[in-house]
């Protein structure tokens, strides 16, 4: 099995761009579906799901979460804003 990274390194969208998270409710004819829809400059992607698949997508994002350091590293030549300066 070959494995993959978790993104297109070639895409543009990949550094560092405005991303927005929308979320919603359907009534369908079995039952509740959670819309999730994901924005970036130039794509929109928006899954459409039952409870279950997303409490399992939450259980796979909080492990993600749960394995990252909260260190942050500005990028090289980032000048300090003077929120940081105060800390």
């Amino acid at each position: 099995m070959t494995t993959h990274p978790p993104f297109d390194p070639a895409h543009p969208s990949v550094s560092s761009v405005p991303a927005w998270l929308t979320t919603g409710k359907h009534k369908g004819p079995q039952g509740d579906l959670l819309i999730l829809t994901v924005r970036v400059p130039n794509a929109t992607l928006t899954a459409v799901m039952s409870k279950a698949d997303g409490e399992n997508w939450i259980k796979q994002i909080q492990g993600e979460i749960d394995g990252m350091s909260s260190l942050t590293v500005a990028p090289a030549g980032a000048l300090p804003t003077f929120d940081d300066l105060k800390r």
